[in-house]
């Protein structure tokens, strides 16, 4: 019996090609991870859509294409919002950078690239997405993003710096994997800056190639790494320390020019206030500022909250207090000079900051602002009490006219 049955599966088999063989279909294939598609994207076509030329906007855009973008949903905020990672503006101020999380709570996460013009609101690109897991992400130019990320559900540990190229919307190059998860990065000059806060240090990789070009080692835990305007210098904060660093790489290391401490303090975020790292602004939400002046760490007579942004031409700080207001200081002038209120400005709001950046131009009078729902804001600083104009709205929940 056991023969018969044998000669007839042979017999069968023999008649089947491979293309007749049922694919057997799986989550998984090569390596990769299947992504819920979040929020949604709707290509539009344009008949009025004008961009100054040259401008990072132009560079970026889709052809004659414009998109309607509906955020994915933030599910771990009670009060909802979008799902953003972060936020960047181009250095010409055309163009506002948002990176997307896709895929929801506690799948598989990959990204996807918003671009909008600010001049015109319209969503100039919205890329496909990209199978990586988005730890953080800088600028490097129009038209590049440099990043560190994880793969798609990878709980090995493994960590990788890559770039972006935003218009081909490919990942056109990775480094080799990073052990211990990269903190904070910064990116310029051809060179990526990464904070490792395991190991107290700062690596400092080709930007091109991602060949590891020094490892410097600072002496405590670090939160993050900011460059300064020209450069020339980067700030090394955490734990109540800030040290400033020569940028440049010498005997496969960075060399510390200037060294604060403020005992008991605990430093988060950093905004550098002129071209060269000589007034450098240190706080943490919740927590008094701080800036350098000579040789010494002052005090600032403001509570902060999450983000700050620098107009270095007149060495302007804005720094978000606790109570989401913008207070500015001129530097080295340690008062505040002006205060703006974004969610009292109509139309009110009762939507958090989440990003802001002074627009580039002869003055300090504008900014790029974002909030918790993925909507853009342009925040004039004109006046008492300044102004807001929408540059793009995805959702007008808590917006009252």
């Amino acid at each position: 019996m056991k023969k018969v049955v044998f000669a007839l599966l042979l017999a069968v088999c023999g008649v089947l090609t491979a293309n007749d063989i049922p694919m057997i279909k799986t989550a998984f294939v090569s390596g990769r991870v299947e992504i819920k598609e979040t929020g949604s994207v709707v290509e539009v076509a344009e008949t009025d859509l004008k961009l100054k030329e040259q401008s990072a906007s132009a560079k970026i855009a889709c052809g004659d294409k414009t998109f309607l973008w509906e955020p994915s949903e933030l599910v771990s905020r009670a009060t909802g919002g979008a799902d953003i990672i972060s936020t960047h503006l181009t250095a010409d101020g055309s163009c506002t950078v948002i990176c997307e999380r896709t895929g929801g709570a506690g799948n598989p996460n990959g990204l996807r690239i918003v671009c909008v013009d600010n001049d015109s609101g319209k969503v100039i690109r919205a890329t496909g997405v990209f199978e990586i897991n988005l730890l953080q992400a800088v600028l490097l130019n129009d038209t590049q993003l440099v990043f560190t990320a994880s793969r798609p559900a990878d709980s090995s540990g493994n960590f990788f710096a890559g770039a972006i190229d935003i218009v081909s919307e490919e990942i056109t190059r990775k480094s080799a994997d990073i052990s211990g998860e990269p903190k904070a990065i910064a990116c310029a000059s051809g060179l990526l800056y990464v904070a490792e806060q395991q190991k107290k240090t700062i690596s400092v990789y080709d930007a091109e190639s991602f060949e590891l070009l020094a490892v410097c080692s600072c002496g405590f835990a670090p939160e993050g790494i900011v460059l300064s305007a020209d450069k020339s210098a980067l700030a090394v904060f955490g734990n109540g320390v800030l040290d400033i660093y020569d940028a440049q790489v010498h005997n496969k290391t960075l060399y510390r020019k200037k060294h604060f401490s403020c005992p008991g303090a605990n430093f988060t975020r950093c905004v550098i206030a002129d071209p060269a790292a000589e007034l450098v602004t240190v706080f943490s939400p919740g927590e008094n500022g701080w800036t350098t002046l000579g040789d010494k760490l002052v005090k600032l007579d403001i509570i902060c909250g999450e983000y700050a942004a620098a107009y270095v031409p007149e060495r302007v700080i804005l720094i978000e207090n606790r109570m989401r207001a913008l207070e500015m200081f001129r530097l080295p002038d340690i008062a505040v000079k002006k205060k703006y209120e974004p969610r009292k400005m109509r139309p009110a709001s009762r939507n958090d900051n989440t990003f802001f950046a002074f627009v580039p131009g002869k003055k300090s009078s504008a900014l790029i602002l974002a909030d918790h729902r993925g909507n853009l804001w342009k925040i004039l600083l004109t006046g008492k009490r300044g102004k807001k104009l929408p540059v793009l709205m995805v959702d007008d929940t808590g917006i009252r006219k």
